[in-house]
């Protein structure tokens, strides 16, 4: 089932479609990466790719077992330059980098973008070459070697959404008692004239 969310990413209130499933994952990912705003923003990108919910949570372990594998791989850089690639149509930023990395000429990952020609196609040229390579079992095995590091990480980012969602509960009656405090100096403020 797909379920209007809306995430807190920063100062900025992103609205993304996401399966359940897909949220719940990217604060497992997050877990594991370590960084909930990053695994918020990835996913943001990848909804934008055209890609259904099954596709996203493949491309998602995979982007994750990248994370691990390949230093300098953000979850929500190589998500965008995911979605960047599929919209131009030719390898960028860390996706081109994580192509090399896996042992592919991002020359003939574009010539393969180029043949696919529709936009389905290319969906399915990007995810093949993020899911040839194994990082998914690099992903299974840091998950199955630092379970309580990543509990930690989780219950920090469970801990995190709880609040946020604390303080927007919170912030109608905050106003209306800073509201009411003015209004209570003002009265004051006359009174002492």
């Amino acid at each position: 089932a797909v379920d209007d969310r809306m995430i807190d990413h920063g100062n900025d209130r992103l609205h993304c479609v996401i399966a359940d499933h897909a949220y719940i994952g990217v604060i497992l990912d997050a877990g594991i990466t370590g960084d909930l705003e990053s695994a918020m923003a990835g996913v943001k990108a990848l909804t934008e790719t055209g890609w259904n919910t099954d596709e996203i949570t493949t491309a998602i372990d995979n982007i994750v077992g990248a994370c691990l594998k390949y230093d300098g791989t953000t979850f929500d850089g190589l998500a965008q330059s995911i979605q960047e690639t599929i919209s131009k149509g030719e390898a960028t930023g860390q996706f081109a980098k994580v192509i090399e990395s896996m042992g592919y000429d991002v020359n003939e990952f574009n010539e393969a973008m180029k043949n696919a020609e529709t936009p389905t196609g290319k969906l399915q040229v990007a995810l093949a070459y993020l899911t040839a390579n194994g990082l998914v079992e690099t992903k299974k095995n840091f998950e199955q070697n630092n379970k309580q590091i990543i509990k930690a990480r989780t219950a920090s980012n469970y801990l995190k959404e709880a609040w946020a969602d604390l303080a927007e509960t919170l912030e109608p009656l905050t106003t209306s008692g800073i509201s009411t405090f003015t209004e209570l100096i003002k009265s004051l403020n006359v009174a002492l004239k």
